[in-house]
């Protein structure tokens, strides 16, 4: 089943008394900027459409925003820590970039020593490097996205070939 919409971050402070508040960008950078043009977003497990009135960086990773639904410090309270998300089909840029971010999501990382070690079932992009989320039937374990540790990438076969440290598959259990 594909997704229908992209969690961005979460409700994570308010400002003032007027309903504003804060997402906590669980984005990479790159996408950042495209953020400052949305119109609208949804909030929570119901996702409830809120419509942007006003938007602007806080810093590098919050965004302060300002939405019709929202009027009143309370209201902004009650959504403290509540996910937000971006309907897919809505910003056909932001779109494209997640896209391309999640591009090796059902690839089978394969380590020169030790052989198959699992499939990628999620990538975390919220960071300096991107880290892979890798099910290995036993576990699930981080992998670095690290471009030094990659030794080939064949696309048509959905494969990664890497040359891990030892003990990285022991070490970096979720």
């Amino acid at each position: 089943m594909q997704k229908k919409e992209i969690c961005i971050g979460h409700v994570a402070k308010t400002h003032g008394l007027n309903g504003a508040f804060s997402i906590k960008l669980h984005t990479p950078n790159k996408i950042f900027e495209m953020l400052l043009d949305i119109k609208s977003v949804y909030l929570g497990e119901d996702k409830l459409k809120l419509k942007v009135i006003k938007i602007e960086p806080n810093s590098n990773k919050f965004l302060r925003v300002i939405t019709q639904q929202i009027s009143d410090r309370d209201s902004a309270k009650r959504i403290l820590r509540k996910r937000i998300f971006l309907k897919i089909g809505e910003h056909t840029a932001i779109d494209e970039e997640f896209k391309k971010l999640q591009k090796y999501i059902g690839y089978s990382i394969i380590d020169q020593k030790t052989g198959l070690v699992g499939e990628i079932i999620e990538i975390d992009n919220n960071r300096p490097q991107p880290i892979f989320l890798v099910d290995t039937k036993k576990n699930e374990i981080y992998v670095p996205n690290v471009n030094s540790l990659i030794t080939e990438i064949i696309d048509k076969e959905k494969k990664i070939f890497m040359n891990l440290p030892e003990g990285l598959t022991e070490i970096c259990v979720r």
